[in-house]
């Protein structure tokens, strides 16, 4: 049987454990300087012995603390005295990667000076510049590209950048990320769009920027379920945007993989406005031909190309309609 040591017994502190805590508690003062951005005390830490690529209950290191907080002094002090610059949370962030998340740009200069590793992604798959557009952090984004990262690189669900900006309506992140040659019809594991995904959500600005960049008659994909953008619009009950897809040329009584019409999507959702709008075809005007909301980018050509097809897809769609064959509601199994 194991007998506990004397040492144990009486409570006596050797000069070897006297120094282990004399280490965590270096280190656990180190974390509130990196924190707090208390140059001095990081120094006074560092000669007492602190260990500046130690971690704490949270397993983040000191720099990592000190770039969550925005004390980009503290970071350049403790990449001086060799704290690991790319080292990781347990969710994956890096230092770049959370000063990014929580709009430090001066932060995210400095570590991207040093030579931050871009490629470095989350735990959720997402790379500093995805974080940036999930933020709207608009003016960080060109920096990061320059300093090697990817403004196309996707998440573990296959979420570029761009479709996370059409995701929560960010018009002005989604813009920056076309103008750094991000490609906006990129889509997830289940083949949803931006545009899908906008249009589900009832951005319309989102909507309409994309329409200009698709052009004419592109708007059309379809995800694994073979929905079209319009068909997920018309669930939704979304009837502008409706208005807008059917403008740009999208047809509109294309059916799902199941021979479900976006018509009989709006009905049985009980979205009878939608419904009304996908009947009344000729009601329907040219996207164009009225002044686009402020701030919305209008392409003159692409302008033109729509009004150039926008007569011939009115004329087939009321053909169809006339048919009476688009309209007529899917009886359930």
């Amino acid at each position: 049987m194991n007998t506990p040591s004397v040492v144990a017994i009486v409570g006596i502190t050797t000069p070897s454990t006297a120094a282990t805590i004399g280490m965590k508690s270096h280190n656990f003062h180190l974390f509130d300087a990196a924190k707090l951005g208390l140059i001095d005390k990081i120094d006074l830490c560092y000669k007492k012995g602190a260990d500046v690529n130690s971690k704490n209950a949270q397993e983040v290191s000191p720099l990592w603390e000190a770039a969550r907080n925005g004390q980009t002094a503290a970071v350049v002090r403790l990449m001086e005295l060799k704290g690991k610059i790319d080292i990781r949370a347990p969710n994956g962030f890096t230092p770049v990667n959370i000063a990014t998340r929580f709009g430090h740009n001066q932060t995210v200069q400095v570590l991207c000076e040093a030579g931050a590793n871009q490629g470095i992604k989350d735990a959720n798959g997402c790379n500093p510049i995805w974080n940036a557009s999930r933020c709207n952090n608009i003016a960080i984004m060109g920096l990061l590209q320059r300093y090697g990262g990817d403004v196309n690189a996707p998440d573990l669900n296959g979420r570029s950048p761009c479709w996370v900006a059409a995701r929560y309506g960010l018009l002005d992140a989604l813009k920056r990320l076309v103008e750094l040659n991000a490609d906006a019809t990129t889509s997830d594991k289940d083949l949803f769009t931006p545009l899908h995904v906008a249009a589900q959500f009832g951005h319309t600005d989102i909507v309409i920027y994309l329409c200009t960049l698709y052009g004419y008659g592109n708007v059309d994909v379809l995800d694994v379920q073979g929905r079209s953008p319009l068909w997920i619009a018309a669930w939704q009950g979304s009837c502008d945007i409706l208005e807008i897809l059917a403008g740009a040329g999208a047809v509109t009584n294309r059916q799902n993989n199941e021979g479900v019409n976006p018509y009989y999507a709006a009905a049985k959702e009980g979205h009878a406005l939608a419904a009304s709008t996908l009947k009344n075809l000729k009601d329907i005007e040219y996207m164009w031909e009225k002044d686009p909301p402020s701030g919305i980018y209008v392409n003159p050509q692409r302008k033109e190309q729509f009004k150039e097809h926008y007569d011939k897809r009115v004329h087939r769609n009321i053909e169809y309609m006339n048919s009476n064959t688009a309209v007529v509601m899917k009886e359930s199994p």
